[in-house]
């Protein structure tokens, strides 16, 4: 009676632990493609109640892990959200700039203007070729203006960018030290947490993209989060605040931080709206971007509007000699001044030769129209611009080309960069990923397990109530 009673009682402990298996399996099986998801184990042992009274348990679970793996996982996507977050405002500039057309806006713009002001050199007193002019001169002004607007809207844009990096920031590492509690407080009571720290992991990997993140392990399978500077993340129930000030990142304290959260979208993004001297004239793609294009606009407004510029200074001595001297043509009154005026950085035309109240000088404009091909040194370290001895339209290819070319390196980066996170990406899931030919191999298994303690079961009930009727 008591090896009958022994024997139901191993098969029923069975039956539970292959039950739970089976379980454990499903679960592995329906989540083989769930990012973040790592292959589950089961820590099954056997347990001696005594009198011969014993079987199995199922006592806690496993995940399958690699810690270097995963290290490089979270670097290269470190790396991968600073230059995915740089090629894509790059790409954005490109569009403002219109500089992958051909030609480019500005510059087909400078070739109209100056396409109209040689016509009109030719005849000064055609009305349509002196509108002309007018209306060539406007457009340019407009897609300047546009390009200025653009930028300043992409600066407000920047910082409603950063300030919800940094929200995400916060929210991704109360959410760890939450985890962590719970982690702690599951693991003291000898509670499965393989779930959580799946959860955790992908809270890791998010943080990683946002600033370069190293992981600590800590007692009760808790972790503590730094940067690669030291600045602390998460550690032992203390979980950094972090704001942003609209020039600098700080911590609770107020302390800047900015060069701490360093590798990710938060410093790429601060460094693109960056307008200090030392990042305007950086020579660093992504650094400083939108200071060197607001610069290099405003470089070019100047030289437009510049009295002492080459144009300007063709088209004042145009209007000196058409409207003064023995060989004047025009009254002064009559004879715009200037062509070009600048308020607030943006670019006009004279508004008297828009209201048709004045003209152009008819005297020296072969000048003006040549002045479109005279060179001038244009180059300006504090900006980042280099346009040594061009014509305006060479100063507008050399504005063009320098975000071009930071834009065609940072997309070299960028691809690189995602191919290696995808790559440890890939490791990293075969490695700790589950695999469907060993978890079907122990579905098959552990069905037969439950099959076996089931047909146990049935046997010693027979074999009981047949005892139980021989003695009754």
């Amino acid at each position: 009676m008591t090896s009958l009673t022994s024997a139901l009682s191993i098969a029923l402990s069975g039956l539970r632990t292959s039950t739970s298996l089976l379980s454990m399996t499903s679960n592995n099986i329906s989540n083989a493609n769930t990012a973040g998801y790592t292959d589950k184990q089961a820590v099954v042992t056997s347990v001696d109640y005594g009198y011969n009274f014993g079987g199995s348990n199922l006592t806690n679970y496993t995940r399958s892990t690699n810690e270097a793996l995963s290290n490089n996982y979270n670097a290269a996507t470190t790396s991968s959200g600073y230059y995915s977050t740089l090629n894509t405002y790059l790409s954005q500039v490109q569009a403002m700039l219109d500089s992958t057309a051909q030609p480019p806006q500005l510059q087909g713009d400078i070739a109209q203007f100056a396409s109209a002001w040689s016509q009109y050199s030719s005849s000064t007193d055609n009305v349509t070729a002196m509108e002309s002019v007018i209306s060539a001169g406007q457009t340019l002004s407009a897609d300047i203006n546009t390009v200025s607007s653009s930028v300043t809207k992409m600066q407000a844009q920047l910082t409603t960018d950063i300030t919800t990096d940094v929200t995400d920031l916060n929210n991704d590492l109360q959410q760890v030290a939450t985890l962590n509690d719970n982690i702690r407080n599951a693991t003291t009571l000898g509670q499965p947490t393989v779930d959580m720290q799946d959860q955790r992991d992908t809270l890791v990997n998010k943080i990683a993209s946002l600033t370069n993140v190293t992981v600590q392990q800590r007692p009760n399978n808790e972790i503590a989060l730094y940067t690669s500077s030291g600045q602390l993340l998460v550690d032992a129930g203390q979980q950094q605040t972090f704001s942003y000030n609209g020039t600098t990142v700080v911590d609770s304290t107020g302390a800047d931080v900015s060069t701490g959260l360093t590798g990710g979208s938060i410093q790429a993004r601060l460094q693109f709206a960056a307008s200090d001297a030392t990042s305007t004239a950086s020579t660093t793609p992504g650094v400083g971007t939108l200071s060197k294009m607001s610069n290099q606009i405003s470089a070019l407004v100047s030289a437009l509007t510049s009295t002492t510029g080459v144009f300007g200074t063709a088209y004042n001595n145009a209007v000196t000699t058409s409207t003064t001297g023995t060989a004047a043509t025009q009254s002064a009154g009559n004879v715009a001044s200037t062509f070009f005026s600048s308020t607030g950085g943006t670019l006009a035309v004279n508004t008297s030769l828009v209201n048709g109240t004045q003209v152009l000088p008819q005297s020296g404009t072969i000048a003006v129209a040549d002045s479109f091909n005279t060179v001038a040194n244009y180059s300006n370290s504090a900006i980042g611009l280099t346009a040594p001895s061009v014509t305006y339209s060479g100063l507008v290819t050399s504005i063009l080309s320098g975000f071009q070319e930071n834009a065609n390196t940072i997309s070299g980066e960028n691809t690189t960069a995602s191919n290696q996170q995808t790559y440890y990406n890939t490791a990293l899931t075969s490695a700790t990923g589950v695999n469907m030919d060993s978890e079907l191999a122990n579905l098959v298994v552990y069905q037969n397990s439950y099959a076996a303690c089931a047909h146990i079961i049935t046997t010693v009930n027979q074999m009981l109530q047949s005892l139980m009727s021989t003695i009754g």
